[in-house]
């Protein structure tokens, strides 16, 4: 399966406020395979987050995780400045 792309910084879709998503399409299909795309492209990155207009969707979807095996590749300085520690997936809609 194809993962999408990422959109290039100046695209029109970076500049444009997102929209919300509606309490009732939350569970749809279409916003869920939305979410699963997110998902896909933030771990075959790595990354820690993404959201959704990064991959085009201009609507208020944000995707974070961040594990064990990413942290250990930061340096152990950073780590420990940072307080950074292991999460789970989160998925936040419509964020303020």
């Amino acid at each position: 399966m194809k993962l999408p792309d990422t959109v290039k910084a100046g695209d029109p879709v970076l500049h444009e406020p997102a929209q919300e998503v509606n309490p009732s399409e939350i569970k749809s299909e279409r916003v869920q395979k939305i979410i699963d795309d997110m998902i896909r492209v933030m771990r075959n990155a790595p990354g820690v987050g993404l959201a959704a207009p990064q991959i085009g969707v201009p609507l208020r979807i944000i995707v974070v995780e961040d594990t064990k095996e990413y942290i250990s590749y930061a340096p152990k300085e950073e780590t420990k400045a940072q307080d950074r520690v292991p999460f789970d997936l989160l998925v936040i809609l419509n964020p303020s």
